[in-house]
């Protein structure tokens, strides 16, 4: 049994098409813009400041890195943040609604989400720090385990020559 299906005006289709995508590309370059807002109100480059900073402060109590290096590095880090920022977008494209932005925009202009702004950095730092601390608290540990390994694979490859 066959169902025939009505005629469909061919001029419609088209004239439809070019209407809804560029539809379609205004929503994505409003969502964009409210991104960025998002981004701006939120304390974003205040806070990859701040980790830059934390980083850097690392690096030369680590003595990894002489001040004057650190702070040559972290000049470079500045001076491209917003390349940064631009790779933070499509993220938050991808993953959120444009309703979800402009109830995050809401938030952060809010007294709360303010004070959360302001806070962001020093946690930020204070958190990096614990994970730098951790991670060298776990240093002795890789490293026992590696050479565990390595005394394993060795006597592997001993075994297989006889």
């Amino acid at each position: 049994m066959a169902l025939a299906a009505a005629p469909q005006p061919q001029s419609a289709a088209p004239a439809a098409a070019p209407a809804a995508s560029k539809q379609a590309g205004e929503d994505q370059a409003a969502k964009r813009a409210d991104v960025l807002k998002l981004l701006e109100v939120n304390g974003v480059r205040k806070l990859m400041a701040s980790q830059v900073d934390t980083m850097m402060k690392g690096f030369i109590s680590q003595a990894m890195l002489p001040p004057e290096g650190a702070e040559a590095m972290k000049q470079v880090f500045t001076e491209n943040f917003d390349k940064l920022i631009e790779l933070c977008v499509q993220p938050y494209m991808d993953h959120l609604s444009h309703e979800d932005i402009k109830g995050l925009i809401a938030f952060s202009e809010s007294p709360l989400g303010q004070r959360m702004a302001a806070a962001q950095p020093k946690i930020m730092a204070e958190t990096t720090a614990a994970g730098m601390k951790w991670g060298q608290q776990l240093q002795p540990i890789l490293m026992q385990r590696m050479q565990e390994v390595r005394s394993r694979e060795q006597g592997k490859a001993g075994g297989d020559e006889k």
